[in-house]
């Protein structure tokens, strides 16, 4: 009992939830600096984790089409304080645009992943 849980995104297997949210969080500036991912190898690994994220939580995308995915900071409240988090988007065009969360998006896809073993 016990153990890491491996995790599959795209083609890449982390020996566990915090190998993969560590390696997607430590690639933000690289991502944020170049811009939109519209195609290539690692937008491919996005896309296939933002969609089971999608798939695991319900989320509908009624019939929006990943158009790209970006980093770019994000304003947070906490209690008083309001700071800014960098964080991954997902854009449906070029002007529509929704932040999610690396660490939700792992922990819903292995829950989900658990549930279907059961």
């Amino acid at each position: 009992m016990g153990g890491s849980v491996k995790v599959k995104i795209g083609g890449r297997e982390f020996a566990s939830k915090k190998g993969a949210v560590s390696y997607y969080m430590d690639l933000r500036e690289a991502v944020k600096e170049t811009g939109p991912l519209k195609d290539g190898e690692f937008f491919e690994e996005l896309q296939d984790l933002y969609l089971r994220y999608c798939e695991a939580t319900k989320f509908a995308l009624n019939g929006r089409v990943i158009y790209g995915f970006g980093v770019d900071y994000e304003p947070r409240q906490s209690g008083q304080t309001w700071a800014s988090h960098l964080c991954y988007w997902v854009h449906f065009s070029p002007k529509q645009k929704l932040s999610f969360s690396v660490r939700e998006a792992v922990d819903a896809i292995v829950k989900a992943e658990a549930g279907d073993k059961l």
